[in-house]
This record gives structure tokens, C-alpha cells and sequence, in this order.
């Protein structure tokens, strides 16, 4: 279909006599963006044959932009992806009355992609360590990676001409500064808290223990550990609170073990452990060895098992607690839980009870709670679904995700982005308001160097580097990649 109609009179405006075409909707456009990018408040007679492209190129035209951008359109407030007519049919939006149609600069897919080789699988990373550790000068943007050999790696990535201890502006390559080996098996997950005002991150995984390092301010080096033994299953989650005063922990059994950070004191002096940059056998741990109560909440109550489905197949009872998190707010009273019993459930650390749950038909994965509230949660399951939860509400269910090709193995948020890879190594990126995926990578397109290796995308983390925000994302391929996020407006300040 020609164009014709966006940049000519086809397009009537309503406050003219001409009557509107029987195939046309009254539609008013709205943004949130610059004066310049401003159309003025008319109401425009639009073909419900528009597609989304043809929509841009009017409101190109309307603003008189001599370089066309790309927008996305919501529809009374969903994502805009066939053509304007089917879209109306589709969420059952009624064309009698006019519709109010909010344009936004559309999210160009992510550019520029590093990658670092390590030794293993990559199970979790932590971004931003410099907001938290107070690092070298010459160790930026880092961030840290847990693998399942059982080491934490201190990386970043840095241009190759000051990797190489000269100025200039070269291509960015991934740099190692510190391995430390923790364990003889897979680290599953690591969180951050803090002991007597220093920072350190805790690692837990197939052994039950959690052990808990500093970083040294001169060197990086890996310090001073704690070591919590009290856990007699396998760790699969950790999690802390928004200031970091407790550590909850979900093991295999069904249990979360909730630790109050705040009430443990160390010694002033820890003893140095210095990490091996080829770790080959299990290190010795340090000498600084914390013991302290634990409440141990058991997330076993109201399972959603029946007997029949234990009949039919009773040497598989679910309990795993797969995921973890705090509430976003200061004091962080709720912990939630993503278990094995197709449950997500809620405990109130204040009134030491149980706070609720959600039913669902599938196991769920991972979850996070949502930048912008305490009652949005996020959350990835083994039927390859993503949904968005509104816990105060008897219905809970906000919105359904797809677009994955297998189950949900992590997903990382901030303010208006999402991002979650799946054990099929298919990385998807969202806007919290479109249930299709803005893209979707395939982050193992190449052959995979071990025999033994799967396409399994494990994690994945959003940062905002000095150059610009980026994420990572790691898996059974061995490497670290870094992706940039590519800012629509740098194209609005050419």
C-alpha cells in the first residue's frame, strides 16, 4: 500500500466539515517527549489499514522532521504491533468514540557486543560493583561473575590500547582482575550485603554453605570470609534487602533461611586470603568463620499438589525454592518466592507469618520485583511465559509476556526495560507495557566449543556504564558478553 495517504490531505482533520470515511478512526495524538516533537492537539480521520510504519511517517510529517525517526504507538495504552483496524479488534477497542493514541521513540536493538572467556558456565553476575566496593582507579564499570566451577571472577571491560597500559581510545576487551575459587562445585547463586558498614558478596550453591568476601580497596583481592554452615541442602537462590540487612537463602527442601545481616559482628581484623588467577583445586577458607541464629521459614504450607498428580507421578514431589527477592522498600517486609509446586508465595518478615500466594500452572523460575512498585511482580516460568503480577489484587494477573522458546532461566529490570534469557539461549528485551518482545537475540548462534555444552542463557544484568547503560548476560557457553543500549535520542540530537 502507497504512502501517499501520510503526507498529503488524505488524512482529514475532524474539525473540518468533510465527514469521516467509513473505513477511518477519529484518533488524537499525545507524548511525553520534547516540544519539538510535539503533534498539535487536532483529532485526524486515520484508515484502520495504517500499520505502524505509516504512523511514523505521519507524525515525521506533522512535525515537520526533515530526518525521519522511529516511533512505537500505544492505543489506549497497549503496544501497537498489526495494523491499526486489527489492533482495534484484537483488544476489543471500540472505533466509535476517538481514540487516544501515545507516540514514543522506538527502541533500537542493542549494538556493539563484547565478550570475555572464562572457565566455566557464568550463574549469576552483579553488575555496578564500583557503587558498592571501592576499587583501584584503574578497575571501572566492573562487574562480577559466579561460575560453576566454583570461582567469582572481578572483570570489566576496558578499551584495548589502556588494557595495554597506553592512552587511547581503542576497541573494548574484556579484562579479568581477580578469580577466587570458593567451592569444588557450581556456584547457583550471590547477592550483596554488608557486615559492620563493608560491603561483601555472598555465594551459595550445591554445598549448603554460604561464604561471604570483601574486596581489598588496593588491589582488588579478594577478603575476609564468613561462612554460614547451618543449611543441610543444596542453595538454588540468595537474596538481599534494599539496605542490605538480610540475606534470605532457598534451598532444594523447600526451605528459605532468613539471616539478619545487621546483628552480625566480625572481627576488626580479617585475615587475607589471596585468590589464584588459574583456580585448580578447592582453596582453603580463611579463618574468619561467623555462626549466627537464622529463623528458617519453611515455604512448604499450602502446597498445590493434589494426591492424584502425587499418584501419577510420586517420585518427583517439587519443592525447590528456584528464586528469591525482597520487596523494594526501605525496611523490605516481604520476601517472595518462586517454588517448585507451580506457588509463588509471600512471608512477612515483620509479623513472622506467611503473607499469601499465587497459584499458577507452572513451575515458577525466576522473579523480581518491578522498579516502580512494591506490588508489581515479575515473573518466569517453565512454560516459557513471562507475566506481571499486581499482588494486592484477588486477581493478580496484569499482563502475559511471549515470545520465548523454552523456560525462564533469569530476567533483570529497571525503570522502563526488560530483559530474560531462557535455557534455549534466547535473550528477550520488553517494554513493561508491550507483551511481544521489542527483540529477540540469539546469544548461541555459533557452535558451541564443549561437547558437553547446552545453549542455556543463565543470567543476565542491566548497568549503566560511563559510555553508555549496557547489559551483560552469561551462560553455557562460556563467555561474558556486554551488550550497549542503543539511546534513542542520540539520533534526535543529530
Amino acid at each position: 500500500m502507497s504512502c501517499y495517504w501520510t503526507t498529503c490531505k488524505a488524512i482529514k482533520r475532524m474539525g473540518s466539515v468533510e465527514e469521516k470515511a467509513a473505513d477511518s478512526v477519529t484518533c488524537r495524538f499525545v507524548t511525553q517527549l520534547p516540544a519539538e516533537l510535539q503533534v498539535a492537539d487536532d483529532e485526524y480521520a486515520i484508515p484502520t489499514m495504517a500499520t505502524r510504519l505509516e504512523l511514523s511517517q505521519l507524525v515525521n510529517t506533522l512535525i515537520g522532521r526533515s530526518r525521519p525517526l522511529a516511533f512505537d504507538f500505544l492505543v489506549n495504552g497497549s503496544f501497537m504491533h498489526t495494523t491499526l483496524g486489527d489492533h482495534l479488534l484484537l483488544n476489543e477497542i471500540s472505533s466509535e468514540q476517538a481514540l487516544t493514541i501515545e507516540y514514543i521513540l522506538a527502541q533500537l536493538p542493542p549494538s556493539d557486543k563484547y565478550t570475555l572467556k572464562v572457565s566455566d558456565w557464568v550463574s549469576t553476575i552483579i553488575p555496578s560493583m564500583n557503587e558498592y566496593f571501592t576499587l583501584p582507579e584503574d578497575i571501572k564499570d566492573a562487574a562480577l561473575a559466579s561460575l560453576y566451577d566454583g570461582s567469582l571472577v572481578l572483570f570489566n571491560f576496558t578499551n584495548q590500547d589502556q588494557a595495554d597500559g597506553s592512552d587511547g581510545t581503542g576497541e573494548l576487551v574484556g579484562v579479568r582482575h581477580q578469580v577466587c575459587k570458593l567451592f569444588s562445585t557450581p556456584i547457583k547463586a550471590t547477592c550483596l550485603v554488608k557486615f559492620n558498614d563493608q560491603m561483601h558478596i555472598a555465594a551459595g550453591g550445591y554445598e549448603g554453605r554460604i561464604l561471604c568476601s570483601a574486596i581489598s580497596e588496593t588491589d582488588a583481592v579478594f577478603t575476609q570470609e564468613v561462612e554460614y554452615t547451618n543449611s543441610n541442602s543444596p542453595i538454588l537462590s540468595l537474596a538481599s534487602n534494599t539496605s542490605l540487612s538480610y540475606m534470605a537463602a532457598g534451598t532444594v527442601d523447600g526451605f528459605v533461611h532468613l539471616y539478619n545481616i545487621a546483628n552480625t559482628q566480625l572481627p576488626t581484623k580479617p585475615a587475607a586470603v589471596q585468590a589464584e588467577p588459574r583456580p585448580k583445586r578447592k582453596r582453603l577458607h580463611g579463618n574468619t568463620i561467623i555462626k549466627t541464629a537464622t529463623e528458617t521459614v519453611s515455604f512448604s504450607f499450602h502446597s498445590a499438589q493434589t494426591s492424584e498428580a502425587r499418584a501419577h507421578n510420586p517420585f518427583t514431589v517439587a519443592t525447590d525454592i528456584n528464586s528469591i527477592t525482597f520487596s523494594n522498600e526501605h525496611n523490605s517486609p516481604y520476601i517472595a518466592a518462586g517454588c517448585g509446586d507451580n506457588c509463588i508465595r509471600f512471608y512477612d518478615i515483620k509479623k513472622n507469618a506467611p503473607a499469601g500466594l499465587i497459584s499458577t500452572n507452572s513451575s515458577c523460575q525466576v522473579l523480581k520485583y518491578m522498579k516502580m512498585s512494591d506490588d508489581m511482580l515479575l515473573c518466569g516460568f517453565n512454560n516459557k511465559l513471562l507475566r506481571l503480577y499486581d499482588t494486592r489484587k484477588d486477581k493478580p494477573l496484569v499482563l502475559t509476556f511471549t515470545g520465548h522458546k523454552s523456560s525462564l532461566t533469569c530476567l533483570d529490570v529497571r525503570d522502563d526495560m526488560i530483559i530474560s534469557g531462557s535455557i534455549g539461549g534466547d535473550l528477550c528485551i520488553w517494554d513493561p507495557r508491550s507483551s511481544v518482545p521489542l527483540w529477540i537475540a540469539d546469544c548461541f548462534y555459533r557452535k558451541l566449543e564443549h561437547k558437553r555444552d547446552q545453549s542455556r542463557l543463565l543470567s543476565c544484568a542491566f548497568a549503566v556504564n560511563a559510555s553508555a547503560p549496557v547489559f551483560y548476560h552469561g551462560g553455557s557457553d562460556r563467555q561474558i558478553t556486554m551488550r550497549k543500549i542503543t539511546d534513542p535520542f542520540t539520533f534526535l540530537r543529530k
